[in-house]
Formats: structure tokens, C-alpha cells, sequence
């Protein structure tokens, strides 16, 4: 039952196995006692994480069309296959297909994006297939192609794509997609839409050229790449497109300069030089060859590639894809500028129990031009960047002489549930524009159904969102309620012009499950929710829990990592699924002393998208992985157990995606392959002293350097530069430590904008200047 009395949440602790394992040796005991268990004693209990994640995932009988329209292609019947193949398309379109599971992870696509695949396949040798199916088709295609033309209509565009992918109008229409979308500045959107009408743009691997090409070509290996060439995801390449394939390959090229990006924009130049070196096109205005005219920008080019530094620091991360990189300035001068002291909200004096800091690192403040805001506990408070003083002084609420309440720019009820709770609260919020948004009121996301149905409206998770140009008044439409109590907000939304994103959590009696939903801004009305898994949690349904989902904003997709067994693709326009990925969940409890559990530790870990790659680190998970953006391909999973104390991505750079905890990690962003750690690597096991120093808080990616902090220290190392003795390599420290305690603060969660840098600790938040060294 709930309580509704103001009572601090009394988190508990999902503890690893070495502090387990010490704390029962103590009493001589051979029971592993688990936050989820509520067994009589005596009673046998498993309590593992279940591996069945329910997807919206076909039902045996669509299953039973599709093989019948498989042996309709097999036999030749054509009209049948035809009528078959629209029919399903047009019924279950949107269900999701399994089509392949390597290395324990199952990918699935949309099932119009399959019977495609299947129509293409059997059409190689049989065009008439194709011509059948045009013949139905184009008619429909040609009047909604020519509509979207007149009106340069982008979704008419993308729906004719959808409802008729193999028609001959399609590949026009990609074509143009992309072209509006460079032209708009949205080249990762443009790149979709173009590299689906180039087969060389993945090896038979399902890897893209800039990955799956070297330096160090062999000769044939032209021969060997188309050979590989092959449809790795059934429906993604448009057959025999009429688009020449050298011009979509400069086009592919030109992006890629366009973004800074001059390693791939070389690879990709490899293949449009050994494949179409002749072939000539209109690049800036001129007919030219279009190999040899890449090739001459790319040499008057920088060898590395171009960093986009964040504007501000406007959500988790720094960026909606969570690959914030902040501008260079490393070294601090002096103590902290300001500081403010961030009081616990915990009225509790109990002791912590074994494994639980009294000191937790729960807010991550964000910055919007030049006003700090840091969310704490439904309270919004606005800062000067600079000098700490409160701004938006008109609604100012707060007493200068309160720490409690100082820079307080709006305050909203914050509630919890009073009993025993798995998970921590996390503080953040994020901002476009003049808009800030932020989740308040019950924390909660998973709790009984009955409790949170007499929940008053007043007391339940509620969305807010701010306009900072009307000095911080409520957006029309705002605060926003689910409109079923069973439902919940979990985590801080995403804004992007008139849209917010936001995961959302439904209760049931048998596990949680995870949608994302789409609202309008202003007037929240709500104008998509998708259903993307449901599976248990280690609560087992006998607990509360506090989660919290990020999404990631990746131009038109929205990438979510559910934490519960599976990452998927959404189209930001209407929330249909491109692509959903299961992966390998772990056990829990985990019963053996030489391995750990601390991954169950991670909650802030949306996915991080660089390069077309989607970097996935689950808490539920003992891998950390990387998915093609665009099909969902697996490109790689590290080893298992390689970095399980790791809690956050920070970013990719310098061909490194780094990756943070008790260690900081360079992990090589193409293949996974761990490059480096400090401090070294230690054994995770009973008996085993960890190594020092540790790791404390989230670190930050500031120009060409990585800095992250202990409890004590800031340590600042270079990104790219690597040191190798005796087989062993080790990363290089661009300056030696920084004291904290010395300058009167504490390590935490960092946050870096123009020459200030954050430090976000247990009980203040810390702003030095900074510079180059």
C-alpha cells in the first residue's frame, strides 16, 4: 500500500556480489538474501531476470501468410504472391518480424520492411514479379509522388516509401528525400534516404563502407566488395535503382565533408574512385569528374576529423544524441568561482544500509545560454552561469540567505512513495530553444496498479515545460498527466520544436511495459504512443522502482535503450518502428564470486549515437554493444564483463568511444576491442582490493581532452593518444592531477561551457574557470 505522507524514498541498494558475498561472510551465512525476494524461508527462490521480452513481435497466424507467401514465390504464382504480399503489408504492416539472432541478439524489422525483402529476392530472376506488382501499385504511387512534388511534402514523400516501397516511383522519391533533407542541414537523415539506393554502402556483414573499408586495400579487393555486397536486411536496398550509383556515392562523399567526418568521407571516396572513376556530375554548380574533384577537396582537407562542439549544455549529455563534446580549456584557475550547497532532501536518519552511500550523485545540471538550471526534487532553480546569483528574478521565490531555496525559479509538488524503493532518484531536465522541460511530482515508474489508481492527480508523475521567454511561465497545456493513472513518465523528455518525446511506463500485474509517446507543444496533446517491450525487473513486480529512460534524438529517429532486453528504432513523425534489437540480459542474483554485478547500478544510460552507430550500454547487461542507427545491424559487442562498473557513455572522439564508472575506458569505436583503462585492470572478485583512484561521478569530453574526477581529484588525459610498453597500453595524462579538496570542493558529475566548469557533488555544485593549458 501507499503512502502518500512526505517521507524521503528509502532506496535500496541492488549490491554487488563482492559486498555480498563479505557481508554474509561475516555472519558465517551460505544465503544470498536479494532485494527481490519476499519467500518464506525455507522456500526455494529465483529471482533471475527473465529472458522472454515481449515484443510486438507477429502472431502465429500472420506467421502462417508469410511462409504461405514464400511457397507462393517458390512455385511461381505470381498474382497470388502479389495479392498475398499487399495484403499483409496492409494488416500488419507495423508487426514486427524476427529475421536473424547472432551472438545471443535477435534483430527484428517491421513486417511491410520484410515481405519487400522477400518480393526483391525471388525478382532477381524473375522481373515479372516486380512488373506484377507495379502494374497495382504505381498507379497510386505516381499520384501521391506528384502531390508531394507540388508541395515539396516530405511525410506524403516518406508515406509512399512505407505503402510502396518496390514501386518505380521510389527511388525518386529517396532521392529527393535526401536531397531536402542535406538542403535542410540534416545530413544523417539525408544519408539514410541515399544509402538505400547504393548496395555498396554495406559489406556482406552488414557493415558500412567506412568501417568494413581500410587504409590498406589489397588488389581485387574491389571484386571481393561487391561480392559481399550482398542484402543483409531484407527490404533495406531499393532494387535496380534508376539514380546512377555515382552519384549517390558523391553525394554520400560530399556529406561527409560537409560534417567534418574525412575519414569516411576517404573510404567512401574509395569506392566511387575504384567503381565510377570516370563518371562525371554536377558538383557546385559544374559538371566535373566527380572522383578526381572529391578527391582534390579532400586533400586540401584537415587528416582529422572536424569536432562539433555542443552549444551550451542543454540536456544529459550535452546533446539530444547524447555525444555532447564541450569546447577545449582544461586546466582550472584557482578555487571554485561560486558554489551553492545542494541540501539531501531526506528526512530519514536511519543509517544507510550496506552498500548505500549517504553521499549519491544524483544531479546532472544543464545549461541553456548563459543561466545554469538544476533540477532538485521538482524544483527548478535558475543560475547565472558566472557568478552563481540567482536569475529570472521577477518569479524569483527563494531566500539568498536559504541554501535550500536560492536562484529557486518555479517550484512543483515532488512526491514519493514513502516505502522501500529500487533505484535512485536522478535529477535533470532539458531545454530547445526558450523551452525547458522537466519530469516531476511521484517518481516512481513501477509500482502496485491499485496504489496508483487512488493516487490523487495532484501527487502523480507529471510532465512540466517552461518558457524562458516569458520569464519561466508554464507552457500551454502544462503540467501534463498520463491520462490513465497506470501509466507513468519515465525519465526527462526530449523537446524538438513542436514535439516532446517521452518514455513512458505501463503497470501491470506481471511486468512493466515500456512505450515512447509523442506530445505536442504547447497544448500536450498527445499525438503517438508505441509500445516497445515489456519484460521483468529485478524487483520481480514485488517492489517499487525508480527508473529513468532517456531517449536519444538522432535527426528523424528516436533510439531507445529500455533497459529491458531490447533497443529499438521510432520514426520521429509518427512512431512506427524501423528496427528493434533483443540482446543478452544477465542473472540476477548473480551467484558466482568471480564475477560482479555492478552493471544493475547504471541507470542514466540512454544510447549514444556517432558515426551512423548507436552505442547501447544496458543496465541489464553485461555488454556494451553497437548497432548500425540507420537497420539495426549488431556491428559489434564487446567482451563480456569488460567494463561492468562502467555507468556512463561520455562520448566518441579521436576514434575512441569512452565510457565511464569506478574506471575510465577507451574502447576503439569501431570494433569494441578494449584500447585502454585507468586505473589498470583489476580483478572484480572476493578477495581482490579494487584499484585506486576511483572513479566519481560523470565524466566530460572538452576538446581534445577527457576529464574525470575521483572523490578528490580532476584528471585530465588526452583523447587520441595512447601509450604502448611491453604490449601494454596505457592512456596519457595531457596534465598531472588536479586537487579538489585543496581548492575546497569535491569531485561529481561535470558539465563544461564556454571557460566554466560544473562539478555537480554529493551536497554542492562547484563552478571553476577554466583555460588552456
Amino acid at each position: 500500500m501507499m503512502r502518500h505522507d512526505p517521507v524521503a524514498t528509502k532506496h535500496i541498494t541492488v549490491l554487488p556480489v563482492w559486498i555480498r558475498a563479505f557481508h554474509l561472510s561475516l555472519h558465517g551465512l551460505l544465503i544470498l538474501i536479494t532485494v527481490a525476494s519476499s519467500t518464506a524461508w525455507g522456500q526455494s527462490v529465483d529471482n533471475r531476470l527473465s529472458s522472454l521480452v515481449q515484443v510486438d513481435e507477429i502472431s502465429p497466424e500472420v506467421n502462417s501468410k508469410l511462409e504461405r507467401l514464400q511457397r507462393h514465390l517458390q512455385e511461381q504464382r505470381w498474382v497470388e504472391a502479389v495479392d498475398l504480399a499487399q495484403k499483409v503489408m496492409e494488416e500488419n504492416g507495423d508487426h514486427l518480424k524476427l529475421i536473424d539472432s547472432k551472438q545471443l541478439f535477435h534483430h527484428y524489422i517491421p513486417v511491410s520492411q520484410y515481405c519487400s525483402g522477400l518480393l526483391i529476392r525471388y525478382s532477381r530472376t524473375a522481373p515479372e514479379l516486380l512488373e506484377r506488382y507495379r502494374l497495382r501499385t504505381d498507379p497510386l504511387a505516381r499520384r501521391i509522388y506528384r502531390g508531394a512534388i507540388a508541395s515539396r511534402d516530405s511525410a506524403s514523400l516518406e508515406r509512399l516509401v512505407d505503402r510502396f516501397f518496390l514501386s518505380s516511383l521510389t527511388d525518386d522519391a529517396l532521392l529527393l528525400l535526401g536531397d531536402w533533407a542535406f538542403e535542410d542541414g540534416r545530413t544523417d537523415r539525408a544519408r539514410r534516404f541515399w544509402e538505400r539506393l547504393a548496395r555498396e554502402t554495406r559489406d556482406g556483414k552488414g557493415q558500412p563502407a567506412w568501417i568494413g573499408l581500410s587504409d590498406d586495400l589489397q588488389p581485387g579487393w574491389e571484386d571481393e566488395w561487391r561480392r559481399e555486397s550482398i542484402p543483409f536486411v531484407p527490404g533495406w536496398h531499393y532494387p535496380q535503382p534508376s539514380v546512377a550509383a555515382a552519384d549517390i556515392w558523391a553525394r554520400l562523399v560530399w556529406a561527409s565533408i560537409v560534417e567534418g567526418q574525412f575519414l569516411r568521407a576517404r573510404r567512401e571516396l574509395q569506392i566511387l574512385a575504384a567503381f565510377y572513376p570516370q563518371v562525371e556530375g554536377r558538383l557546385a554548380g559544374r559538371t566535373v569528374p566527380l572522383a578526381r574533384k572529391l578527391q582534390e577537396i579532400l586533400d586540401a582537407s584537415p587528416t582529422e576529423n572536424r569536432k562539433s562542439f555542443s552549444v551550451g549544455w542543454p540536456t544529459f549529455s550535452g546533446h539530444v544524441n547524447r555525444n555532447g563534446l564541450a569546447s577545449h580549456g582544461t586546466d582550472l584557475l584557482g578555487g571554485p568561482v561560486w558554489s551553492i550547497e545542494i541540501p539531501e532532501k531526506r528526512v530519514d536518519t536511519k543509517p544507510p544500509r550496506l552498500g548505500e552511500s549517504q553521499q549519491l550523485l544524483v544531479h546532472f545540471p544543464i545549461v541553456v545560454g548563459q543561466t545554469v538550471f538544476l533540477h532538485q526534487h521538482g524544483n527548478l532553480r535558475a543560475l547565472d552561469l558566472r557568478t552563481g546569483r540567482a536569475t529570472f528574478g521577477a518569479l524569483h521565490v527563494g531566500d539568498e540567505h536559504d541554501p535550500q531555496t536560492v536562484g529557486m525559479m518555479v517550484r512543483m509538488p515532488d512526491h514519493d512513495s514513502g516505502q522501500d524503493t529500487i533505484g535512485y532518484d536522478r535529477f535533470t531536465a532539458t531545454a530547445e530553444g526558450s523551452r525547458i522541460a522537466l519530469r516531476s511530482g511521484l517518481r516512481v515508474t513501477y509500482e502496485n496498479a491499485d496504489s496508483l489508481t487512488r493516487l490523487p492527480s495532484d501527487m502523480r508523475c507529471k510532465l512540466v515545460v517552461l518558457d524562458l521567454s516569458r520569464q519561466g511561465r508554464l507552457v500551454s497545456g502544462f503540467p501534463r498527466i498520463p491520462a490513465d493513472p497506470i501509466w507513468t513518465f519515465d525519465g526527462v523528455p526530449i523537446l524538438d520544436g513542436s514535439r516532446l518525446y517521452v518514455a513512458m511506463r505501463q503497470v501491470d500485474d506481471v511486468r512493466p511495459r515500456l512505450s515512447v509517446a509523442c506530445f505536442e507543444v504547447p497544448g500536450a496533446r498527445l499525438l503517438w504512443r508505441q509500445f516497445v517491450a515489456a519484460s521483468g525487473t529485478v524487483g520481480g513486480g514485488q517492489w517499487s522502482e525508480i527508473t529513468h529512460t532517456l531517449l536519444t534524438l538522432a535527426d528523424d529517429q528516436i533510439i531507445v535503450n529500455t533497459n529491458l532486453g531490447a533497443v529499438a528504432a521510432l520514426r520521429c513523425h509518427d512512431g512506427q518502428l524501423d528496427w528493434l534489437v533483443k540482446y543478452p540480459r544477465s542473472d540476477y542474483p548473480v551467484l558466482d564470486p568471480d564475477r560482479t554485478d555492478e552493471h544493475f547500478q547504471r541507470d542514466l544510460v540512454p544510447c549514444l549515437v556517432a558515426n551512423g552507430l548507436a552505442y547501447t550500454m544496458p543496465t541489464d547487461s553485461r555488454r556494451i554493444f553497437a548497432l548500425d542507427s540507420a537497420t539495426g545491424w549488431l556491428q559489434w559487442a564487446a567482451a563480456e564483463d569488460s567494463a561492468t562498473d562502467a555507468k556512463y557513455l561520455l562520448g566518441v572522439a579521436e576514434g575512441h568511444l569512452f565510457v565511464s564508472g569506478d574506471t575510465l575506458y577507451w574502447f576503439d569505436a569501431t570494433n569494441g576491442r578494449k584500447r585502454a583503462q585507468f586505473p589498470p585492470p583489476y580483478k572484480h572478485a572476493l578477495g581482490f582490493a579494487r584499484n585506486a583512484p576511483r572513479g566519481f561521478g560523470r565524466g566530460v569530453l572538452a576538446g581534445d581532452k577527457v576529464l574525470w574526477t575521483s572523490r578528490d581529484n580532476l584528471y585530465v588525459f588526452h583523447q587520441g593518444k595512447l601509450d604502448t610498453v611491453n604490449n601494454v597500453t596505457t592512456p596519457l595524462f595531457a596534465q598531472a592531477p588536479i586537487s579538489l579538496r585543496q581548492r575546497g570542493a569535491t569531485g561529481g558529475n561535470l558539465v563544461a561551457v564556454d571557460e566554466m566548469l560544473l562539478i555537480a557533488g554529493p551536497d554542492a555544485l562547484y563552478a571553476f574557470r577554466r583555460h588552456e593549458q
